[in-house]
């Protein structure tokens, strides 16, 4: 009798974003144009994809290693005052800032205008929220914050792109119990297409055995839908590729679901997929 072959179920919504897919297209154009490139740090979190763009002439750096190349500006975004510094430094200054999140650099740009003073909920050493620290400039604060430096104030909330709503939910009730001022806008800046992932994600968590995650654990967007899925299934484990599956779970009678993070190839969860059916 034939074994029972292992199921795995791959979540519709996988691979690169298309905030992901304009960063590496923008790198992959300006690579072949000038040749050796520079960032400021990597363009996306993912090293399989920096790597390959490092073997195209691709150079990760810091401020103070740009010597005049062309330099691009990663996904998340930089800090107003950095990119001053950057055009002083660099004779061609790439911008591959997801739309979205330039959207939301925008939206705190008018906010500040109009006197706000805005909560940027995320993480603080994230490149997203610093760029969006700089610039909402001194009327920004990073959660959590002080109850007297709202005092008297207009008060605006953004979320980094990649929060869970979950999570953005949970700190915006939180601000509102501790007594924010009576003028305070709440802006839902959680990328859609996160937000669908995660939704689909959950969706996907009860219909199987255990459910993998395949992403950086470097990338915000992967290890959130990790720590939300967890939340909805113990048996949910983030891997990085298909080294990292392990025998238990190729068991013929479990069933395996496969989610990614917005900056996960396809070749990598397919990688995951193979190893999943090669093990058994």
């Amino acid at each position: 009798m034939p074994l029972k072959k292992l199921m795995v179920v791959t979540a519709q919504e996988i691979g690169f974003c298309f905030g992901v897919k304009r960063a590496i297209s923008t790198g992959e154009k300006a690579l072949k144009k000038y040749g050796t490139c520079v960032s400021l740090g990597p363009i996306i979190h993912n090293e399989r994809v920096i790597e390959k763009l490092a073997a195209s002439g691709l150079k990760v750096c810091d401020l103070d290693e740009i010597k005049g190349e062309p330099v691009i500006i990663r996904s998340h975004g930089v800090h107003p005052e950095v990119r001053k510094k950057l055009e002083k430094k660099s004779r061609l200054v790439i911008d591959a800032t997801c739309p979205f999140v330039r959207g939301v650099q925008n939206l705190v740009a008018e906010l500040r205008k109009e006197g706000y003073t805005i909560i940027i909920v995320g993480k603080p050493d994230h490149p997203e929220v610093t760029a969006l620290a700089g610039v909402a400039g001194k009327q920004g604060f990073i959660y959590p914050v002080r109850p007297e430096n709202l005092k008297g104030k207009k008060v605006a909330v953004v979320s980094q792109t990649t929060n869970t709503q979950q999570g953005y939910r949970q700190v915006v009730l939180s601000l509102l119990r501790s007594g924010l001022p009576s003028e305070i806008r709440i802006f839902d800046t959680v990328c859609r297409v996160t937000e669908r992932r995660q939704a689909e994600a959950k969706h996907l968590a009860k219909k199987v055995d255990v459910l993998l995650v395949v992403g950086s654990k470097n990338s915000a967007n992967t290890t959130n839908l990790y720590r939300l899925l967890r939340q909805e299934k113990k048996e949910t484990y983030l891997v990085s590729g298909g080294k990292e599956v392990h025998k238990r779970w190729c068991h013929p009678k479990i069933k395996v679901g496969l989610v990614s993070g917005t900056s996960t190839p396809r070749e990598t969860i397919e990688e995951v997929k193979e190893q999943l059916t090669q093990t058994h």
